[in-house]
């Protein structure tokens, strides 16, 4: 079955739907930065041959100029986003000066029944306002915080300030009262 043949692939706890961009594991969805994504199709597709860096360079970052750093960075990421699910499977091989093979058992399913991750709906609102609504709380009380500190510390200036300057001012209406000596 040719890559363009397939819906989805299998591999571990993994499916991978390229069509969707969307890599499941175990009926969960995994969040990927699209170039990693990109990245694992590629080598998903291929899986068990070499893709060359170049390769991968070309088909991921199309008619952008890019150093292997950033290849590397992906694949590493890839490694731990797949490891974190199944620490003892081994999916992607670096093959030293040349590029990667991706080594896991892939089975390539053409049917859209076939598919093993369930359909995930969005999620409602209800589990998403807590988090934002929390957020907002949060941003409101270092607001309140920070005024409350802002007035405090001004009036304690004000206070301050205003205390030496009524001294001040007594002192020297005290001098001013005060009548000349007569020198003698």
């Amino acid at each position: 079955m040719s890559a363009s043949e397939a819906t989805s692939y299998r591999f571990g706890p993994f499916t991978l739907i390229p069509r969707e961009r969307l890599l499941y594991c175990q009926g969960e969805a995994v969040s990927l930065t699209p170039k990693a994504f990109e990245t694992l199709r590629v080598l998903v597709e291929r899986h068990g041959r070499l893709v060359t860096k170049d390769d991968l360079i070309r088909e991921v970052w199309p008619d952008v100029v890019v150093e292997e750093n950033n290849l590397a960075q992906h694949i590493s990421m890839l490694r731990r986003t797949l490891a974190q699910a199944a620490a003892e499977d081994r999916f992607i091989e670096t093959v030293p000066k040349r590029g990667y093979r991706f080594v896991a058992p892939v089975v390539e399913d053409s049917e859209p029944g076939s598919i093993a991750a369930p359909a995930i709906e969005a999620p409602p609102d209800r589990f998403v306002t807590p988090v934002r609504v929390r957020w907002a709380l949060v941003a409101a009380a270092l607001a309140v915080v920070a005024l409350a500190a802002f007035a405090w510390d001004s009036r304690r200036a004000r206070a301050s300030t205003g205390s030496s300057t009524a001294r001040d001012s007594r002192a020297c209406s005290r001098t001013a009262l005060r009548a000349p000596r007569a020198r003698s």
